[in-house]
């Protein structure tokens, strides 16, 4: 990849992806430095919002249905829990439908984009998410950072983001009822609840605040900008940018990866 100085994933799973990929990849000097976003001024509970929320467009790949799925088996039980969604997408019509087959629909509110929404996070008492695949997840950082427990499947990066059972849970994505198991068996302990979101809280702190992770960026680019800088010298002021109109071309572009809000 004569082209390429450098490569940043956004994960190791984005990493290893690449490279299955694309073998060649790793001749090129590389780094995994996650996504990151800003520290917010407190993780303060707020006013009450609800039980659970999820953040992300309404795609098929986000798999929303199966959190219906487990609100109704947790319903069968006995556990109602409202769930808040902040996001659009073309799976809204059917989502809502399957809401009121499930007979969960009064549980669940379609809210949206929220160009805010890390600042309603705190109102909630755990964010869940069941997507099929992730290069990475800043709709997780964004809840870890507001002190929330996070329960979530483990496909692609979304296992490195948290542990089990120390800032959230993992559930399975195809057996609803071990999955009601898992959010039941979180939420019926106060305790537990709001010992997993300080630890989540604590986690954000150390691996995703931006001003923890940029500098780590930075270092890279610089590091990668030094041992090229003969040759950008070589090729002269005028010469023609590299791939990606820069020194560093970012995994990013290559592993599908998008902003996991309302925005994205």
């Amino acid at each position: 990849m004569p082209t390429v100085d450098g490569l940043v994933y956004v994960s190791r799973w984005a990493q290893r992806a690449l490279l299955e990929w694309l073998p060649e990849a790793a001749q090129v000097p590389s780094r995994v430095v996650t996504n990151f976003v800003g520290r917010p001024a407190a993780a303060r509970p707020g006013p009450r919002r609800g039980d659970l929320v999820s953040v992300g467009n309404l795609l098929p790949v986000k798999n929303h249905g199966y959190l219906f799925q487990i609100l109704a088996e947790a319903r069968s039980r006995g556990q109602v829990y409202t769930l808040d969604l902040f996001g659009e997408g073309i799976e809204h019509a059917r989502l809502a439908r399957l809401a009121e087959e499930l007979g969960i629909a009064e549980q669940v509110r379609f809210l949206g984009f929220q160009p805010d929404v890390e600042e309603k996070l705190p109102g909630y008492v755990a964010y869940v998410h069941s997507s099929y695949s992730e290069s990475s997840c800043i709709a997780v950082m964004e809840a870890m950072a507001a002190g929330l427990p996070v329960v979530t499947t483990d496909a692609g990066a979304l296992a490195e983001l948290i542990d089990d059972p120390e800032e959230g849970r993992y559930w399975p994505l195809d057996e609803p009822a071990r999955a009601a198991d898992v959010l039941v068996g979180l939420l019926a302990s106060e305790a537990e609840t709001k010992r997993a979101g300080l630890a989540a809280r604590a986690r954000f702190e150390r691996d995703y605040a931006a001003d923890v992770v940029v500098p780590r960026l930075i270092s890279f680019l610089e590091t990668v900008g030094a041992t090229h800088a003969p040759d950008l010298a070589l090729r002269g002021p005028d010469a023609p940018a590299r791939v990606g109109q820069g020194p560093v071309e970012s995994s990013s572009r290559r592993a599908e990866h998008a902003r996991d809000d309302g925005g994205a």
